[in-house]
């Protein structure tokens, strides 16, 4: 047996999805947060598979991810279809719960959100609203886990036979708004409205006056701490315990009389390249917390709302908001994101601006660099760096504004869900989804290279051991394109090494520098301050990693604009690099 869920964005689908199954999908609290189906069993009946459709206000779609859900619903036709309902706005929810009846498609209507209305003092007669439509009604809470049992055997033992009997007959737009009216008049009692706490908080964070002062202030405190003294504190603790267990294990390997050459390969090779990244893992996690509570909380969608004037300055809007800012932390789930745009053309240029947001992989390159050529303030020189990629984007967007890569603005319209305390559960799982990506990264992707790099660096085409870069190799490939860098300042085999590693996956670069140089030689990789900050421009702007590559091609549906972003980019990279080179004395 199927189960699907089906609702509008943003209803509480993926919270009770995993609910259901035991699934640890990521949930915001912003519309748009599935943008594809996700499937898994019940925990209680691994034989009933649940599926979790994206978000869509009906049947008529509009986007990618709108019709993902309405071919699914309309050709799959799965045995039974719980439709989700944010129980606080119900008129609006009731649009879709009418179209799915009309198709005859067998629906239990799970009222989400009852604490919330109970809270406000509303009551929603559940019986009268069952009458109404002719389905069963369920009340349900999917955070706090309320009448999830009730609703699941409710669908299990859903008649298809009496589904079809009250089968309704189908209506045009304006009869089902009358019909919605009447509903509601006979099964809703709503308590006269005062001013909600998310009124009040809004009052300030959306007034025309404070709302960018404020959204400055929050966007420095979600870049302070991962790369201030918080972060930084962290990161020198993960140092020492790094470097304790790398002198353990030197010494453990030496005791068991390992050869030689694998001792090299473990520490010289693995160690160095994967333990190289995770004193990094902490100001990732602190990167990742901070965006986890924008999406929980709510501010999230305010932050595009806020952005949507300038951002139409560069012939996008608002709804473009939110893939840019996830692509501070991947490039991937932030290109998928834009399937809830419904402006093609911008939706387009969103998915070639996102990669110039620097993602989570790119934060330990500039942090090491940061850090070692820029001592006295390398916070400064991060936020620089970050800033500087968003200039950059807007200044693309401007330029190529009404051409056939953007067009003009179209207008922007989006809920703004209500103000949640963040809560425990939904940040973890969000933090633990993202650093668990970022250490299989590490094992599988970086562990890999590592030890390629190592046996590459240490021999030569003959397969003999040499100690010497240039011979080897690896030094001979690099050997190829050290003069396209020299005149950026970073033309070592080591820093180009690395940048051509990163191409499979940006955490590679710290892992080769360290692998290659060492931690006392890094410095020795580029020509002083103004190469080092050539590198990290470079870093910063070139070709998107594969997977994100692969991930512009599938949304954009060719590989004519993924190779378009990658030379683009690339090229972009080289000449702003060295540009920077000239300007600090280079």
């Amino acid at each position: 047996m199927i189960l699907a869920l089906a609702g509008n964005p943003n209803c509480g689908k993926t919270t009770l999805f995993n609910s259901l199954t035991g699934a640890n999908q990521h949930v915001g609290n912003w519309p748009g947060v599935t943008v594809e189906q996700k499937r898994g069993t019940l925990v209680q009946r691994p034989e009933v598979e649940v599926i979790d459709l994206p978000g869509l206000y009906s049947l008529n779609a509009y986007t990618p991810e709108e019709e993902v859900a309405r071919d699914y619903l309309l050709h799959q036709r799965p045995q039974a279809v719980i439709n989700i309902v944010d129980a606080t706005v119900l008129e609006r929810s009731l649009f879709l719960t009418l179209q799915l009846l009309e198709r005859g498609i067998p629906v239990v209507l799970a009222l989400n959100m009852m604490d919330e209305v109970r809270t406000r003092g509303d009551v929603i007669d559940t019986a009268r609203l069952s009458s109404e439509l002719g389905v069963p009604v369920v009340s349900i809470s999917a955070r706090r886990g309320e009448g999830i049992d009730k609703l699941i055997d409710t669908a299990l033992h859903l008649s298809p036979v009496e589904c079809k009997a009250n089968r309704q007959q189908q209506m045009d737009a304006a009869m089902r708004y009358k019909r919605i009216e009447e509903i509601m008049r006979r099964a809703v009692k709503q308590k006269q409205r005062r001013r909600t706490i998310s009124d009040r908080i809004d009052a300030v964070v959306l007034h025309p006056l404070l709302a960018y002062p404020v959204f400055a202030l929050v966007m420095l405190l979600v870049f302070w701490l991962p790369f201030g003294s918080v972060g930084k504190g962290l990161q020198q603790l993960m140092t020492s315990c790094i470097e304790g267990i790398q002198t353990w294990l030197s010494v453990w390997l030496v005791r068991m009389s390992v050869s030689a050459w694998l001792q090299g390969l473990v520490i010289d090779g693995i160690f160095a390249g994967v333990g190289s990244l995770m004193p990094f893992l902490p100001v990732i996690l602190l990167l990742f917390l901070c965006l986890s509570l924008l999406e929980d909380s709510g501010y999230m969608a305010r932050c595009a709302w806020i952005m949507d004037r300038p951002l139409r300055a560069m012939g996008l809007a608002g709804g473009s908001f939110i893939p840019l800012l996830l692509g501070f932390g991947c490039t991937v789930p932030a290109v998928m994101a834009t399937r809830s745009m419904k402006d093609q053309r911008q939706r387009r240029m969103t998915v070639l601006l996102t990669p110039l947001m620097s993602c989570g992989a790119k934060t330990p390159v500039y942090t090491q660099l940061a850090s070692l050529f820029f001592p006295n303030n390398p916070f400064r020189a991060v936020v620089c760096l970050y800033a500087g990629g968003i200039a950059l984007a807007a200044g693309i967007g401007r330029f190529l504004r009404g051409t056939s890569v953007s067009g003009e603005s179209a207008s922007f319209v989006m809920e703004l869900p209500p103000y949640r305390l963040p809560t425990a559960g939904n940040v973890l799982r969000s933090m633990a989804h993202r650093a668990g990506d970022f250490m299989k990264r590490a094992f599988s992707v970086i562990l890999l290279a590592s030890a390629v790099i190592w046996f590459l660096r240490s021999f030569t085409f003959l397969i003999q051991p040499t100690t010497s870069m240039e011979g080897s190799m690896l030094g001979i490939v690099a050997g190829w394109f050290v003069p396209i860098f020299a005149p950026l300042g970073f033309g070592s085999m080591a820093a180009v090494t690395a940048l051509l590693c990163g191409l499979m996956a940006k955490e590679n670069i710290v892992s080769t520098l360290m692998l290659l140089a060492g931690s006392a030689g890094v410095s020795s990789a580029f020509s002083g301050q103004a190469g080092a900050a050539a590198y990290v421009t470079f870093v910063l702007l070139y070709s998107p990693c594969v997977a994100a590559l692969t991930a512009i091609r599938r949304e954009l549906g060719s590989w004519r604009w993924a190779l378009m972003a990658a030379l683009g980019q690339t090229g972009l990279a080289w000449l702003c690099s060295w540009i920077v080179f000239r300007l600090m004395g280079g």
